[in-house]
């Protein structure tokens, strides 16, 4: 049997005025990045990339020092085509 590969994908949710500019603050009040952290990946669709509110996050995880990458061809749920 090969190595055995395990990861754990905790959610966090936050919603509320102001939530933007603090999305990548650690809950426990640690400064820095988490743990092992430094890379994102920031998942989203066209329509939400196209109000702003995705760069907006984007810009708050730069500021604290994270790095990564886009995806934002994510097709909505449920779908206005097709």
């Amino acid at each position: 049997m090969g190595d055995l590969f395990c990861f754990h994908l905790p959610t966090r949710v936050e919603m509320g005025n102001g939530v933007v500019a603090g999305c990548a603050k650690r809950p426990d009040g640690w400064p820095g990045k988490w743990p092992g952290g430094g890379r994102v990946l920031l998942v989203t669709d066209p329509g939400v990339r196209a109000t702003g509110l995705a760069d907006e996050v984007w810009r708050s995880l730069r500021e604290w020092g994270y790095s990564g990458d886009w995806f934002d061809l994510v097709a909505p749920n449920p779908r206005d085509h097709d």
